[in-house]
């Protein structure tokens, strides 16, 4: 879905996409703080690395890139409720959803604001029962500062994570997997629309190198469906 890069303080702002992250893009600032050591663990619902056969994508499929290609389909974008407030409260995660799509050059859309997210809409929606739900976006920006999802790599698994929707619905989960992968490498897995329902959030992280793009490594965080 994207890289996730950002601005760096320079004269000239690099811009270097996730994605999303979709690999998920961030226009940033460096954090004022050290987030400290990531906290990388695999649990049931972790991405799958392993290469999986795929059926020929249907004609109207988009192509979106998340570090390296995948296929997305839309779903209908609009028919159903859709993702609206993301809150995880033991880290004081509290952000609004954007519905997002693909840029023109074929990467994930994120808020331009990292106090809000964007959830991928040609994918599963939270709650679906089936597939991946992504919600991605940057960790910093130049113009806004240090967003909310700085702090997500603090999560730790049996974390509670809520998802309200625009039909005033909640959905909970409960922090399952905190991974990193290199943001040109991020797993096409990220967005799967097979297997059980579940969440995915992603952002920036990683050492920050300007003459390398920006941030090198991505933050997937993978919640299934329960309560913390």
């Amino acid at each position: 879905m994207t890289r996730l890069g950002r601005w760096g303080w320079g004269t000239v702002l690099v811009t270097a996409l996730l994605g999303i992250l979709f690999s998920l893009v961030t226009l940033a600032a460096p954090p004022e703080e050290d987030p400290g050591p990531l906290v990388e663990v695999r649990g049931p619902a972790a991405v799958d690395t392993a290469p999986t056969p795929r059926a020929p994508a249907p004609p109207e499929a988009r192509r979106v890139q998340v570090g390296r290609t995948s296929a997305a389909v839309p779903v209908g974008a609009g028919e159903a409720p859709r993702p609206v407030l993301l809150r995880a409260p033991t880290i004081g995660l509290s952000a609004e959803v954007d519905d997002v799509g693909v840029t023109g050059d074929q990467q994930m859309q994120l808020p331009d604001d990292p106090r809000r997210l964007g959830w991928y809409r040609y994918g599963p929606a939270p709650g679906d029962g089936r597939g991946a739900a992504v919600l991605a976006g940057h960790v910093d920006s130049a113009t806004y500062g240090v967003g909310p999802l700085a702090r997500l790599a603090e999560l730790t698994p049996g974390d509670p994570v809520s998802v309200r929707l625009d039909s005033g619905a909640w959905h909970r989960f409960r922090v399952d997997s905190i991974e990193s992968f290199d943001r040109q490498a991020l797993p096409a897995a990220v967005f799967t629309r097979r297997g059980a329902g579940r969440l995915r959030l992603v952002t920036c992280t990683g050492a920050y190198v300007p003459e390398l793009g920006g941030y090198q490594e991505n933050l997937v965080v993978t919640a299934v469906p329960g309560e913390g």
